[in-house]
């Protein structure tokens, strides 16, 4: 929920700057409005979905790093980092 601003402006900038004759072009055509979307839009949408992607992972990650630097191994922990303790825990045998 934190990025859903950030991820809303790309997307919105992105489809500001599409160029506008090839959905005139399409109406003319016939198409409908999900055709339009599924025809065309979206195939063109590739590289703001890769942005947008890249940035929350990129996001999430430093989210996690920052918390498992600061967090030591005591009882007060972010979810995140304790659940990658018990995931990462060996019995030693």
């Amino acid at each position: 929920v934190y990025g859903l601003g950030f991820t809303t402006l790309f997307f919105r900038n992105f489809y500001e700057a599409f160029p506008t004759a090839l959905v005139r072009a399409a109406q003319v055509d016939g198409a409908s409005f999900f055709q339009i979307f599924r025809r065309i839009m979206l195939p063109n949408s590739l590289p703001i979905i890769v942005v947008t992607v890249s940035y929350k992972f990129t996001d999430i990650w430093n989210d996690f790093l920052g918390a498992s630097a600061y967090a030591g191994t005591g009882e007060s922990m972010p979810m995140t980092v304790a659940l990658n303790n018990v995931g990462n825990t060996s019995t030693g045998g």
